[in-house]
């Protein structure tokens, strides 16, 4: 059960969300509805949290039954009924501009440090970039501290506009790393999950080392992206046999990126091929399968088609996977897609 204390912080196991932290953005907007979006692996805790909400701010809340995949996902057909949004367990990205005010309440989930630390010693190559997805993020000082005092030069870097804090990893950005990538032998990253640690090794070349929280035991692993390498090979290949493509643009204002798809639509038509721009809000199998066409690029976000391709029938590529399908690019020069270096110059360098 999850629990609440008088201050309005909510505990359970490791995991922790404070309403202090939203207080001073409540009383300057003082809004008599809110919308409260969760990511699904917090959906469960929305009904309490939304009771203590108007229980401490005297307010209505709504809860958002749609998905949230981050920041830049807001729901922009639900802000008509309500005076501001509460997003829970993402960071501000200052690029992302709405019409109502989007107030960020970070879940902080701690790990037991010195004990993964210590296993991914062995691993590490000094000196060493640190990073971290945003539930660990409070954490990052401390890791270093504990670095320095093994011997180990540690490093945080400070990223683009996207990113609001030194050392924050995105899926979408890896601008943190981008920063420190030439000072730096190795990256040491506190967060779950292989997508960011793949596409950060794919991104800078550097070795990478992940403490996932989620392992019952403490283990530090480096990353192998053959296999990845070889499932994306895979997609390129069938892109470069279909015959009609389709440009996937999103209408979520965080994803959206129109100029860039009507690049890769240029390149498309003149590769001699059929193409056509679709906008979705969410990008799912059952919807592309409807359309018919035989592929498709994303231009959202990019874990759609490079974590979430094994959900899906039929080839869905990146605007660089895309370039190289038509021979407009290397596979050599293959790298993930990423906001903090858009790969929108990339296509008009090889248009």
């Amino acid at each position: 059960m999850l629990g609440i204390d008088k201050r309005g912080k909510t505990m359970e196991g490791g995991l922790e969300i404070d309403l202090e932290k939203i207080e001073n953005e409540m009383s300057r907007v003082r809004p008599k509805t809110v919308l409260l979006q969760l990511p699904s692996g917090l959906k469960r805790k929305a009904t309490i949290l939304s009771s203590r909400i108007q229980e401490r701010f005297g307010c209505e809340v709504l809860i958002s039954g749609d998905s949230c995949f981050g920041s830049c996902d807001i729901p922009c057909g639900s802000l008509e009924f309500v005076d501001a949004v509460i997003q829970v367990g993402h960071w501000e990205m200052s690029a992302v501009k709405l019409s109502k005010p989007i107030l960020f309440l970070p879940v902080e989930i701690s790990i037991d440090l010195p004990k993964l630390i210590k296993t991914a010693k062995p691993l590490l190559r000094s000196p060493i970039g640190l990073l971290a997805t945003p539930q660990h993020l409070h954490q990052l000082k401390d890791a270093k501290t504990m670095l320095e005092k093994e011997g180990l030069k540690a490093m945080i870097g400070k990223g683009d506009r996207r990113v609001p804090e030194p050392g924050l990893l995105l899926g979408c950005d890896y601008s943190s790393a981008h920063a420190i990538s030439d000072k730096v032998a190795s990256f040491l990253l506190l967060g779950g999950g292989r997508f960011h640690a793949i596409g950060l090794k794919l991104s800078t070349g550097k070795p990478v080392v992940i403490l996932d929280p989620e392992r019952f035991a403490a283990v530090a692993e480096e990353i192998d992206i053959d296999a990845f390498k070889r499932r994306r090979f895979a997609i390129i290949q069938a892109i470069s046999k279909a015959k009609s493509i389709g440009i996937l643009v999103s209408s979520k204002p965080g994803q959206e990126r129109m100029p860039l798809a009507k690049l890769l639509m240029s390149s498309i038509i003149d590769s001699g091929r059929e193409g056509h721009m679709v906008i979705l809000n969410e990008i799912s199998p059952d919807a592309l399968l409807n359309l018919g066409l035989d592929a498709y690029i994303s231009t959202a976000c990019p874990r759609i088609a490079l974590d979430d391709s094994d959900s899906y029938d039929i080839a869905l590529g990146t605007p660089i996977e895309l370039m190289i399908a038509l021979s407009k690019m290397k596979w050599a020069d293959y790298r993930i897609d990423e906001w903090g270096a858009d790969p929108t110059d990339v296509v008009m360098r090889h248009a």
